[in-house]
C-alpha cells in the first residue's frame, strides 16, 4: 500500500517545454505538407475546411492532399512558385509566417526533413520547481501521519 500512495504522490512527469532553433532554408517543404489548426481543432473534415474557407477566403489558396496518420487533412499551398518562393511573400498569411508553429509540431512531433529548423523538448524549469516543492509538502505530510500513527499504535501497546 505504501508504495502505490508513494507513486501516486510523488511521481509524473514535470510539464515540457519546446524550443525550436534554426533558420528558414527556403525548401517549400512546409508549404507542401500543412495540417491547419483553427480554433483549437485539427481540421479532418472537407466540410469544416469548407466552413473555414467561407470565414476566412484566403485559405482557398490550400488545396487538399490526403489525410495523415491521425485523421487530419494534409494541404499544399497553390502559391508556392517553382523555385520553392511565396507568390506574395510579402503579404503571406500568418499560418506561414509563424512557422514553425510550436502547437503543431506538439501535435504531430514533424518537421519536414530539408527543413533548417530542429526541436527539443526540455523540462520547464518552473514546472520542475513546482513539483519538487509539492512533492516535499506531501512527503513532510505523509511522514507526520506516518509518525502519528506509529506513535498512537506505540501508546496502545505500552496501555495492553
Amino acid at each position: 500500500m505504501k508504495n502505490i500512495v508513494s507513486k501516486w504522490l510523488f511521481s509524473g512527469p514535470p510539464k515540457q517545454v519546446l524550443k525550436i532553433e534554426g533558420t528558414c532554408l527556403k525548401c517549400g517543404s512546409c508549404c507542401e505538407h500543412i495540417n491547419i489548426c483553427e480554433e483549437g481543432k485539427w481540421v479532418k473534415q472537407k466540410s469544416h475546411f469548407k466552413q473555414i474557407v467561407v470565414e476566412k477566403p484566403s485559405y482557398a489558396r490550400f488545396q487538399i492532399t490526403g489525410k495523415n496518420d491521425k485523421g487530419t487533412l494534409n494541404f499544399k499551398c497553390s502559391w508556392l512558385n517553382p523555385d520553392n518562393t511565396c507568390k506574395d511573400y510579402k503579404n503571406r498569411m500568418d499560418l506561414c509566417k509563424t512557422f514553425p508553429d510550436k502547437m503543431a509540431i506538439m501535435g504531430d512531433g514533424i518537421l519536414p526533413e530539408t527543413c533548417g529548423y530542429t526541436f527539443s523538448v526540455h523540462h520547464s524549469f518552473d514546472a520542475v520547481l513546482k513539483k519538487t516543492v509539492r512533492r516535499r509538502k506531501f512527503r513532510d505530510q505523509w511522514q507526520a501521519i506516518r509518525n502519528f500513527f506509529n506513535i498512537k499504535n506505540w501508546f496502545s501497546r505500552v496501555d495492553e
